[in-house]
């Protein structure tokens, strides 16, 4: 099968879409919807911001013939879209390419939050998404129907049998937002107290401003102690995974669902503390794969419980491997097969 993913960088970094589909033998050529304001100078941004919008436009018109040009010279038997791409395409175009072949969207962002992705939605052939309340929002305010489907892990987080000596107490992965920020302070001061490891990696502070690093220390001063200001590749994450005791999971306060790295942790063998969400699927249960904590005072009691308790961690980290890695059901190399084999109804 010919496939034209239309999907931002960032994305694809995280994804991998490309290595996924060309795993399950199709050929794929890749559209980025890059925003205008993503790739143009300061100058540029400053005479879009105060109203002159000719260079957007023309950005924008380039950008709309490149992709019909691509879609005329590829023909593919199906668009697959990474959130709706509202930063170049207009819903005209999808549904122009929607009368040549079928257009599918997974969207691996809430969208309750995202209005500029409305007009989109009716001009798919079918939507798929990682949020499981946008599956009854799509349907009360639009009459669509979308399907629920976790964001998988990569096989880089198949790591389970590889026996790696753990050195680290507590581990967190992730971007800054703010809710983590406090939740990793307070966790980091509790460690300091109590002779914890405990390690962070992420981007938590612009490395080009001095004073952004000063402020931050300023801020967080046991979580700047724990820091490692960078952003990691899945096969470092997968590296560090399996040398932790606890890997910590929390999530942006918008998700109300298992956002990837819930599958990535799980498939390494790592033991998984992950904040609670309110729906979790039909493949993991809270207390059986993972261990979920409520609050501060909680993740602190969690942590100290678990390291205290070795084989019930281990115990709870080998059934939420086996709950994800089983015949595969949570790769994202299996969610997307099932997703593509549902096209042909849609045609």
């Amino acid at each position: 099968m010919k496939i034209l993913c239309i999907i931002h960088e960032r994305h694809e970094k995280i994804l991998q879409m490309g290595a996924t589909f060309t795993a399950l033998g199709h050929v794929t050529e890749f559209f980025s919807p890059k925003s205008y304001r993503a790739g143009c100078s300061y100058y540029q941004k400053k005479i879009d911001k105060i109203g002159f919008h000719h260079m957007r436009n023309r950005f924008l018109q380039e950008k709309r013939s490149e992709f019909h040009r691509m879609l005329k010279t590829f023909s593919p038997d199906i668009v697959f879209c990474i959130n709706a791409p509202a930063d170049t395409l207009m819903p005209e175009d999808i549904y122009e390419t929607r009368r040549k072949c079928p257009v599918i969207a997974y969207f691996v962002d809430g969208i309750q939050r995202v209005r500029d992705w409305d007009g989109y939605y009716p001009a798919f052939s079918r939507i798929f998404v990682f949020e499981h309340r946008d599956v009854f929002y799509l349907q009360e305010k639009f009459d669509i129907t979308a399907t629920y489907v976790p964001v998988g892990y990569q096989a880089v987080y198949e790591r389970a049998d590889v026996a790696v000596e753990k050195t680290i107490d507590i581990l967190f992965i992730g971007s800054p937002f703010y809710n983590r920020r406090i939740l990793l302070e307070e966790l980091a001061y509790a460690a300091e107290k109590k002779s914890w490891t405990m390690c962070v990696y992420g981007p938590f502070f612009d490395t080009k401003y001095f004073w952004k690093e000063c402020i931050f220390r300023c801020r967080f001063p046991h979580l700047y102690q724990v820091l490692t200001n960078t952003v990691v590749s899945p096969a470092q994450a997968s590296d560090l995974y399996v040398q932790s005791k606890i890997c910590l999971n929390i999530h942006d306060t918008f998700h109300k669902s298992p956002n990837p790295r819930t599958f990535d942790i799980m498939a390494t063998g790592s033991f998984e503390l992950m904040d609670v969400r309110d729906y979790y699927g039909d493949h993991i249960v809270p207390g059986r794969a993972f261990a979920v904590f409520e609050g501060a005072k909680d993740l602190k009691e969690k942590v100290a419980y678990y390291l205290k308790h070795d084989t019930e961690r281990e115990r709870i980290a080998e059934k939420g491997c086996k709950n994800v890695r089983g015949g595969g059901t949570l790769s994202i190399q299996a969610i997307i097969a099932r997703m593509l084999e549902s096209v042909d109804i849609f045609k």
